[in-house]
């Protein structure tokens, strides 16, 4: 099973990309709470991060968002060479998919955001 800390990280960056103001702020709360720093939340919402390992499996997830599922071998590659295996893939690739339903799910039921807000991003 994938960590807590790279589910909120992938929940995360699905996220900003489905620009979910709800999941945002859930999952930065929920991020804290399994002991992401506020750098590493905003990092992971842009797909970054300074472990090697983690950054590729968020750029994975995102990815995924982009491209509606269509990534190339070598995509799929990268996430290989990374170190993970292949029941891992799956995992991520689960992890986006419930994201998107939740990110999906609150779009539609215009759902109250009851957390504080994530912060917008700075745009450069």
């Amino acid at each position: 099973m994938l960590p807590a800390r790279l589910r909120e990280q992938i929940a995360l960056v699905v996220s900003q990309a489905s620009e979910c103001g709800y999941c945002l702020a859930a999952h930065s709360a929920i991020g804290s709470s399994v002991g992401l720093s506020g750098d590493e939340i905003r990092d992971a919402r842009t797909g970054a991060s300074p472990d090697r390992k983690t950054e590729a499996a968020l750029r994975f997830a995102l990815r995924i968002v982009e491209n509606r599922g269509r990534l190339s071998d070598e995509e799929l590659g990268e996430v290989r060479s990374a170190g993970y295996t292949d029941e891992e893939i799956a995992e991520l690739i689960g992890n986006v998919a419930l994201t998107l339903l939740t990110n999906y799910f609150n779009h539609i039921a215009q759902t109250k955001v009851d957390f504080p807000a994530a912060p917008e991003l700075a745009t450069s």
